[in-house]
């Protein structure tokens, strides 16, 4: 059988990029790369071919535009470039994802792809898929020099196939007017996500109280206010020891508000990590190379109606742009 990937790279930071100096895509045991069939249908990038830094029956491909191109894939704020590339599958019935890694800021999507071959019995999730993060926000424009509290609902999702525990969840919010309204937050562990198009933003009968004193609150030198939620209680029940994939409390999701007071017009990204602590690395050949020992950024837009276009990692970060007009 064969099968095709396509990867794609945003440019969500308004910021000048470093650009993308190596991509490395881990793609499942027993796949294996068709030789010369990277190509970008939209032609937004020039196509080299990549080159297996990991095994024969584990391969990691590595495209190296920094050498193949004699510089990196620069995007502009806003931009996307994308390629393809096909592989043979060679398994037999179950569910398979593969992570993609970039350098030189070590970036990474996780576990996210899913190829399902045959009726396995595990319908949901991926054996190491951590977790997968998305978040939204109550409205998608904020009036310039009109203070306006916001709610933002968080989801961290196990999209693993045993019980992950989640050691925090850290949220930079963005710069330029964003500050937490103090004792604002709650807690509930799900099997379903919260959806924007179909929950309520005010709704929170069955949560929890998320209190300050398991806040850790700090101001960044850029100026960004850090949220750090520790887990709740010391430990004790309810904790956040999420189940496996698509069962009863797999899902942790967390409410909060925030007060909003913009000077300018502009797009505002807050980023979101969730910590899942021991047992979700990179490989080993990757360290080697330079990615992070724990798969730690995923950089993802998420809109006030829509969800991430990739959010599965280790920790996992969110960008939620909305509006000032």
């Amino acid at each position: 059988m064969v099968a095709r990937y396509t990867i794609f790279l945003e440019q969500i930071s308004p910021q000048i990029s470093d650009g993308v100096t190596v991509a490395f895509d881990q793609i499942p045991t027993g796949f294996s790369y068709i030789a010369n069939t990277t190509f970008s249908a939209d032609g937004s990038m020039t196509s080299i071919e990549p080159t297996n830094v990991g095994s024969t029956q584990d391969p990691i491909l590595m495209w190296d535009f920094d050498t193949g191109l004699g510089g990196p894939v620069l995007l502009a704020h806003g931009q996307i470039k994308e390629f393809s590339f096909d592989v043979n599958i060679n398994r037999s019935e179950n569910r398979y994802c593969n992570s993609i890694y970039l350098k030189p800021n070590r970036e990474t999507t996780g576990m996210v792809s899913v190829v399902q071959m045959g009726d396995p019995s595990q319908d949901d999730g991926c054996q190491n898929g951590g977790v997968i993060t998305s978040k939204y926000i109550n409205t998608p424009v904020v009036i310039a020099n009109q203070p306006t509290t916001v709610t933002y609902v968080i989801n961290v999702e196990n999209f693993d196939t045993s019980t992950l525990a989640i050691d925090s969840v850290r949220d930079m919010l963005p710069q330029g007017g964003i500050t937490y309204v103090a004792d604002s937050a709650t807690y509930i562990l799900a099997e379903e996500p919260f959806d924007p198009l179909e929950d309520s933003f005010t709704d929170v009968s069955g949560h929890y109280g998320l209190p300050d004193t398991e806040l850790q609150q700090s101001t960044l030198a850029s100026g960004r206010e850090q949220l750090i939620w520790i887990l709740p209680h010391g430990g004790a029940s309810p904790n956040w020891s999420l189940a496996q994939a698509d069962n009863d409390d797999s899902i942790l999701i967390i409410r909060f508000q925030a007060q909003a007071t913009l000077t300018g017009s502009g797009t505002y990204f807050n980023e979101l990590f969730a910590d899942v602590g021991s047992g979700c690395s990179a490989p080993q050949a990757l360290v080697s190379v330079g990615c992070s020992p724990l798969a730690k950024r995923l950089r993802s837009t998420v809109h006030a109606t829509h969800g991430p276009r990739l959010a599965s990692s280790c920790q996992a970060t969110m960008c939620d742009p909305y509006q000032a007009a």
